[in-house]
């Protein structure tokens, strides 16, 4: 009953203030007891067996199996747990990131525990931030204005703004970051948007980000080469550099 406690309240707070270096800590201390006492381990397991329903409960012992490395037991664990607990917003949440560990390829899979993962305007920030930033790279027009949205919402949550802004995943193909072309466009003294080849959708770019050399030669309609990231603020032009 401890242990489930302590994991909703620690959840709950890790969804609102997703790199809270004390939450982190904490989170890691707790799974280094659970999962080095005896005691505490076999209390876990005990309760699991006796409701593999129960999703606090499954929620913690799949985070010890994947501290442990045993992320293909952890899924199951999960899976279990959830297929009498669909909407459960935690399990949903754990699941999707199980599978990202696990290597899911299909960015639809995802959203669909994402999408799960959070109601309209409630404080699940990460679970908010993992589906604007599948949606945004979906070939469907209504999913990319969704992620639009979102990130929108996300800028105006209660958080440290250094949080806010720090990139939390990049646009990848093949383990490596993808390239994309794009021309300058409206800048100001600070930051400034890129319009993206293809799609023509403007990408944020912040001179904090951005080699001083490079930013002093953005100018509008300059054609440059650049990564995306993403962050709780939005999608960012990352590695900006100009065509030779």
């Amino acid at each position: 009953q401890a242990m489930k406690s302590f994991e909703a309240v620690l959840s709950k707070g890790l969804q609102e203030i997703p790199d809270d270096s004390y939450l982190l800590a904490t989170e890691a201390d707790f799974s280094r007891v659970v999962q080095d006492d005896a005691r505490a381990l076999a209390a876990l397991n005990a309760a699991h067996k006796a409701n593999p329903r129960e999703p606090f409960i499954a929620g913690r012992l799949a985070r010890v199996l994947e501290s442990k490395g045993e992320l293909h037991e952890a899924h199951e664990i999960l899976k279990e747990a959830l297929a009498s607990n669909r909407s459960d917003r935690q399990l949903n949440f754990r699941l999707g990131r199980i599978l990202q560990k696990l290597g899911e390829a299909d960015p639809q899979v995802l959203l669909s525990y994402f999408r799960r993962a959070f109601a309209q305007g409630d404080s699940n920030y990460e679970a908010q931030f993992w589906f604007a930033r599948y949606s945004f790279e979906s070939d469907d027009l209504a999913q990319r204005t969704e992620s639009a949205q979102m990130f929108r919402a996300l800028r105006g949550a209660h958080m440290a703004h250094a949080v806010k802004v720090e990139i939390k995943d990049t646009a990848r193909k093949n383990g490596n970051n993808v390239t994309f072309a794009g021309t300058v466009g409206q800048m100001n003294e600070g930051f400034g948007f890129i319009h993206r080849d293809g799609l023509g959708d403007r990408i944020f770019v912040h001179r904090n980000e951005q080699a001083p050399e490079v930013w002093s030669r953005l100018a509008p309609g300059a054609r440059v080469q650049f990564e995306l990231g993403f962050s709780l603020s939005g999608v960012k032009a990352m590695s900006v550099r100009l065509f030779a």
